[in-house]
């Protein structure tokens, strides 16, 4: 969830992404990062420049997901007390 909230905030840069999240492995980083894109929800954009660099960005299935991410956000807002529920 941090990186998508990462990219949903404007940061693409992979070691941005990474600087944001707290205590997550760099392996562990790009294992999430590799499995989100090859499951369609960010785009990778490389660009030849000089020292070259990589972005994400979201696919439009991945601005679904946050936008659905955020509509659960705003309904646990309203309902604040609500607690998990447990299973017996």
């Amino acid at each position: 969830m941090g990186i998508l909230d990462a990219i949903d905030r404007g940061v693409a840069r992979p070691t941005q992404i990474e600087r944001e999240l707290d205590g997550i492995s760099t392996k562990a980083f790009y294992r999430c990062i590799d499995r989100l894109q090859k499951e369609g929800f960010l785009l990778k954009e490389t660009f030849d420049e000089i020292p070259p660099h990589v972005e994400y960005r979201f696919s439009g299935d991945g601005r679904v997901l946050i936008e659905l991410v955020q509509h659960a956000r705003k309904l646990s807002n309203l309902w604040p007390e609500l607690a998990p529920m447990e299973l017996d």
